[in-house]
């Protein structure tokens, strides 16, 4: 008893050394970066890594740690962690951390000590985050309507019914009786369970004859669980008592089947892997190959599957070639998939139910409406005793109607299949009307969409939560920004632990983009600069740059000097290209506007450098000659040209020319300046050109053009400005009483009088000639 209790103690602190001594991950963290998205790892202690790269994501290996459930699962528009668990090899026990990334994706891997670090670096393919051209109403939420995206079986809300269909589908696939392993391991022709019980009968009454007891009565335990009636631990134990390899893989095949259908796809995996393994038979070994890969399928992990149809495929068995085709529409690569549905020598009638769907989900890629609705009708009187299997197959052939044009058609399918339904037959089809509606993307169709989508976001349906998403979508469409905000914070609080939240990062960047882009159309800075700096939302991949030179432009037009420059140097250094251009021009000009003389020369000068062969030129030149009025080199700015249509240069012109005695040049450039700042509706402005240039008509000589500028400086004037209409009257004054109009000069001094301004009190006098003494 004593020895007993010291072993235990031994065991027990053994598995506590254990534990304490493995490593666990501390943080994980991911942000974008001009070239790239990175993923950063901090683990508690130095570990064994091994790193695997598939074109869509990247798998991490790693020992002696602690798995436990994440409290964050990091990510950014191209890097998604999607699951972190315990699995086993051949060397023990391991952690997988799986990471998806965009297909065509580059990635390294760095491992750095103090505290051990795994950095993954994922460097999206060229275009990668560059969205198509979209109606005018939709680029500022940069949003997609395309309706053979909305309407893909490979995503949204139809994927989770997609699913739940083949989930449905593959339970009616085991009615044959297990007729392949029947045939590859005893030559017999099995059509169902009736039948296979009746071969069970003959090999056992066969193993008898042949004084095989023993496999007789192994067989005979297989049929036994085969029917219901017997145990798998008791199955198990006869099989592995036994030598024959035929019936010892048979067995365990038949192990795997049920436990397959059950949906226990850890189990039927290890059961398929030990009777490929007994058996020497070459088509027995495929079959469970297959059975195997069919198994990932059903769990969802396409990837996998792919390859392991594709050896099955290659190794000769002919009936993984259209699960191998199912493999590759689910992952989206379609022309793989068509072309291995085109080599099948079987028709449609003639696949498995899953198969079928697929092929008809890809005539319906390529346009074949018509065949597609064939197939799909064809399908669906094959269940007419599954509700939820007609009914989404009858949305699909109103998908086949909508894709071909026939819109009128599809809805009114749609609407008539919604309203005798309850519950998620109800759901999906409401929400096949919803995405008619939304594509169509008129107002008034947003908003019928709108409604569908809340309506269905707000129940217990299986596609609620994702549901939930496109509302949001839905309500930026319709520039209502804020209460889409609004909804992904419920969101977040409704599905906490929905493996959704990762895509919110993307819903964020875009709800996020597009309402500061809508705030900035109406000229609103105020608010977009709120926005941009109170919110916790992310900017969408490769649009930093592009927002740091618009949040500038809005910072400017606020007289927020000193930000303008931040988000214009910002948009200089991760901008390329025209954004680059454009931001280092009017961060220049924004130094100027500070007078920050050395600043603004250094860029000007280094503008040439990066950009040798830039077009804009005369923009170059303007910021010169700015330059060379506020450092009071009057000759230089004075010769800028190009200034038609810009009343500011003009006026900095006009300003040059007179105080390098040009007075006459400078009048027409101030007026120049006062007609354009009229047109645009800036009267303050306008008014003080046209006094610019009427006193340098004055100072010209031309008393006559300066009592017409004063005149017309006087009408732009703001009323309540006494200063500038009183030196604009007392100037008038003296402009007629040097033209001898003495009636006008009177009635202007008059009018200065009564004005009261700083020259009101001299009014009378102010022309009076002195006398002599």
């Amino acid at each position: 008893m004593r020895l007993l209790k010291t072993l235990f103690l031994i065991v027990l602190i053994l598995s506590f050394a254990r534990s304490a001594w493995a490593a666990e991950i501390v943080a994980m963290r991911a942000y974008e970066h001009k070239e790239f998205h990175r993923l950063t790892i901090i683990v508690s202690q130095d570990i064994t890594l091994t790193a695997d790269k598939e074109d869509e994501r990247v798998v991490l290996r790693m020992r002696d740690i602690i798995v436990k459930p994440l409290k964050e699962l990091p990510g950014t528009e191209a890097i998604k962690v999607r699951n972190f668990r315990q699995e086993s090899d051949p060397e023990g026990e391991y952690a997988s951390l799986e990471v998806s990334i965009p297909p065509g994706s580059k990635v390294t891997q760095t491992v750095k000590a103090g505290p051990f670090r795994v950095i993954l670096d994922v460097y999206p393919p060229p275009g990668y985050g560059k969205k198509a051209e979209l109606d005018p109403h939709m680029k500022a939420v940069l949003m997609e309507q395309d309706a053979s995206r909305v309407f893909a079986f490979n995503d949204s809300w139809r994927w989770v019914y997609r699913k739940k269909v083949v989930d449905s589908l593959r339970a009616g696939m085991y009615s044959d009786g297990s007729a392949e392993a029947f045939r590859a391991s005893f030559n017999m022709d099995v059509r169902d369970r009736n039948s296979a019980i009746s071969a069970f009968n003959v090999v056992i009454s066969k193993l008898k004859s042949e004084s095989r007891g023993h496999e007789a009565h192994a067989l005979a335990s297989v049929m036994d669980f085969y029917t219901n009636e017997g145990q798998a631990s008791a199955v198990e134990n006869e099989l592995r008592a036994l030598s024959d390899p035929v019936i010892k893989a048979f067995g365990y095949f038949i192990l795997a089947e049920r436990f397959e259908k059950r949906g226990f796809f850890p189990e039927a995996s290890g059961y398929y892997t030990l009777a490929a393994k007994i058996s020497k038979n070459a088509e027995f070994k495929s079959l469970a190959a297959f059975r195997k890969a069919r198994l990932l399928f059903f769990d969802h992990k396409y990837s996998e599957a792919k390859d392991r149809f594709k050896s099955a495929l290659d190794a000769g068995y002919t009936e993984a070639k259209p699960w191998l085709a199912n493999s590759c529409i689910i992952k989206g690569e379609l022309d793989l998939a068509w072309q291995t549905f085109g080599s099948l020598e079987k028709g449609a009638a003639d696949l498995d139910p899953i198969s079928t769907l697929g092929l008809a989900d890809m005539h319906l890629v390529k346009g074949n409406f018509q065949e597609a609705r064939y197939i799909y009708a064809t399908l669906k009187a094959r269940y007419p005793n599954e509700a939820f299997v007609s009914v989404y197959l009858l949305l699909k052939e109103g998908d086949a109607y909508f894709l071909e044009g026939k819109r009128k058609e599809a809805i009114e399918l749609y609407s008539r299949t919604k309203e005798k339904l309850k519950g998620e037959p109800w759901a999906a089809a409401s929400l096949s009307l919803a995405d008619a509606y939304y594509v169509m993307a008129t107002r008034e169709e947003l908003e019928k969409a709108e409604k569908i989508y809340e309506m269905v976001s707000n129940g217990s349906f299986d596609a609620s939560a994702i549901t939930h998403m496109r509302l949001i979508t839905t309500r930026m469409a319709l520039g209502r920004f804020r209460e889409a905000y609004e909804d992904m914070a419920r969101f977040q609080s409704r599905y906490p632990t929905s493996p959704l939240r990762q895509d919110m990062l993307r819903v964020s960047s875009t709800l996020f983009y597009g309402w500061v882009n809508s705030l900035i159309l109406k000229e609103d800075h105020l608010g977009a600069v709120k926005l941009y700096t109170e919110s916790r939302m992310s900017m969408p991949f490769g649009k930093k740059a592009e927002m740091s030179l618009k949040m500038g432009r809005s910072f400017h037009a606020l007289g927020l000097f000193n930000e303008a420059v931040k988000q214009f140097d910002t948009a200089v250094k991760i901008g390329g290209g025209e954004i680059a251009e454009e931001a280092m021009l009017l961060l220049a000009s924004t130094y100027l506007d500070q007078s920050d003389t050395n600043s603004a020369g250094r860029l000007i000068k280094a503008f040439g450098t990066r950009f040798p062969k830039s077009k804009r030129l005369s923009e170059i030149e303007r910021l010169s000659a700015r330059l060379a009025f506020t450092n009071k080199d009057y000759a230089k700015s004075a010769l800028v040209a190009n200034s038609a249509g810009d009343p500011a240069l003009a006026s900095m012109k006009a300003a040059s020319l007179a105080r390098t005695g040009n007075a006459r040049e400078a009048s027409v450039n101030f007026e120049s300046a006062a007609r354009t700042y009229s047109g645009k509706g800036e009267k303050e402005a306008a008014s003080a050109a046209w006094l610019s240039g009427a006193d340098a008509r004055f100072a010209s000589g031309d008393y006559k053009g300066a009592a017409d500028a004063y005149k017309k400086g006087l009408e732009a004037a703001d009323q309540k400005d006494t200063d500038a209409r009183s030196w604009a009257l007392y100037r008038l004054a003296a402009s007629y009483s040097r033209l001898g109009m003495k009636d006008s000069e009177e009635e202007a001094l008059k009018e200065l009088k009564a004005l009261g301004g700083e020259f009101g009190a001299w009014s009378e006098k102010i022309h009076e000639k002195p006398k002599s003494l």
